[in-house]
């Protein structure tokens, strides 16, 4: 459930580091997406905060992850192959 979490990361992300804004539609779906990442965590009987906090961490490390790749490969110096090496 906290994986859900993933596309409010990358919008965010975006926003802070690309300039992009998400559109009013992608900003509506941010919304249901939260809403049900909120009532599957807070709802269920075995919520532990660590976990999910390490789980939140692990979800802002990988949409930082992409989000960063993509400032990488806009400058065009680095390619797909170069990138994993």
């Amino acid at each position: 459930t906290i994986k859900a979490a993933e596309p409010l990361y990358a919008a965010l992300l975006s926003l802070v580091v690309l300039g992009r804004a998400p559109s009013g539609q992608g900003l509506g779906a941010l919304g249901f997406i939260v809403f049900g990442v909120i009532l599957a965590s807070v709802s269920d009987v075995s919520f532990n905060w660590s976990g999910f906090c390490a789980a939140m961490a692990s979800n802002l490390a990988f949409c930082l992850k992409n989000v960063l790749s993509k400032v990488v490969f806009k400058d065009g110096d680095i390619d797909e192959l170069n990138f994993i090496a």
